[in-house]
């Protein structure tokens, strides 16, 4: 065992020592997270995402890791592993918990009951690609004007992953997933017309 891994056990030990919401346990943990940070071993995962996304992803995922140290500290056994093997494992299932919340987020259909069958998916690309009214070209993406409504409810409905989307134009799915959203509120009644009619 090297000083790192000693220090790491001592500090978890010590954590464990104490009730949880004492003052001598959140000592412990906040050194104990200080600690890992710096260590330079944590985790990163393997994924394909855009820089700033993987980056986004990441750091939420560190955070959800670091509360649940604080929360259940007591779920370390040393002799399982080292606090640092621990500490990756959890890593690893939040990186994932992370990107599939954001996933179950951001596909939302363009309105409930609308794309229920394949008929009327082809009547919505329709409506999109001839935008009659000039509206879903002309809403985009503060800054970015190719990343309009349009384009980005085309690809979705190509299926083409948002991950995909994301590092076509350089932004990142949070970002997409809201500007999304809060057109397809706008729109929902112009998709309810032009299908009644």
């Amino acid at each position: 065992m090297n000083d790192l891994d000693w220090q790491l056990l001592q500090l978890a030990l010590e954590a464990q020592k104490h009730p949880p919401a004492t003052k001598e346990r959140q000592k412990a943990l906040t050194k104990l997270i200080s600690t890992i940070q710096k260590s330079g071993q944590l985790y990163r995962p393997y994924s394909s995402f855009h820089p700033d996304v993987y980056a986004d992803i990441y750091a939420e995922a560190l955070q959800k890791v670091f509360m649940q140290i604080c929360q259940k500290i007591d779920d370390y056994k040393p002799e399982r592993g080292k606090v640092i093997a621990w500490v990756n494992f959890l890593v690893s299932k939040r990186f994932i918990d992370v990107i599939n919340e954001r996933q179950k987020k951001i596909t939302i259909p363009i309105d409930e009951g609308i794309l229920d069958n394949f008929s009327e998916i082809e009547e919505i690309k329709t409506y999109l690609e001839e935008d009659p009214d000039d509206i879903f070209q002309k809403a985009c993406v503060k800054g970015c004007p190719e990343a309009s409504f349009q384009a980005l409810a085309l690809r979705y409905l190509a299926d083409i992953s948002w991950e995909e989307i994301s590092k076509e134009f350089n932004i990142s799915i949070s970002t997409l997933s809201s500007f999304y959203q809060r057109s397809l509120k706008k729109f929902a009644p112009k998709f309810r017309e032009y299908l009644a009619n």
